[in-house]
């Protein structure tokens, strides 16, 4: 498959490592919120260069993919960590795929890459090496040790008032 085939979706992350997408022959796309995130002057320059080059497109995911995207994030506790727009940016991705496309997501967020795993979108990092497997977690209160659904969303526990954190339950192949 060639570079230009692919589609790559930015997260702001691959950014802020050094991703620059005027380098490479590529297509690119991101989501709106991905200009709130990008503040440092460097990558907000390169991103606002390759935007204005036409290399970066800027699009809206579907609602469906969204609701998807979450429902995949929920069912590995990954929820806990993204961010509603690591969702959407995961959600791009699903309509890409969906358009029988092939949508590469740069990230280097490990809880984005599980998400994207699951949901069998392939991912490239920046700087970090990426997740092998894919991740099933687990919430429990630090205090009393009682574990909750990856469903369940309190960040207290509702015995004892305690943080409630995650853990890994399972690695899936």
């Amino acid at each position: 498959m060639d570079e230009k085939d692919e589609i790559y979706i930015l997260d702001s992350s691959a950014l802020i490592g050094g991703y620059n997408p005027n380098l490479t022959n590529a297509q690119h796309l991101i989501v709106p919120e991905v200009f709130e995130e990008v503040i440092d002057n460097r990558s907000r320059i390169i991103l606002n260069l390759a935007v204005s080059n036409n290399l970066v497109k800027v699009r809206e995911p579907t609602s469906a993919s969204i609701r998807v995207a979450s429902d995949a994030a929920k069912s590995t506790g990954d929820d806990f960590t993204l961010s509603s727009v690591d969702i959407h940016i995961l959600a791009l991705a699903l309509d890409v795929k969906n358009e029988n496309k092939n949508p590469i997501l740069v990230t280097d967020d490990y809880s984005l890459q599980n998400a994207a795993k699951t949901l069998g979108i392939p991912f490239k990092t920046v700087i970090r090496e990426g997740v092998k497997q894919r991740f099933h977690w687990v919430k429990y209160c630090v205090s009393c040790k009682k574990q909750y659904p990856t469903l369940y969303s309190e960040k207290v526990c509702e015995i004892c008032g305690g943080d409630i954190k995650r853990r890994v339950s399972k690695k899936v192949n």
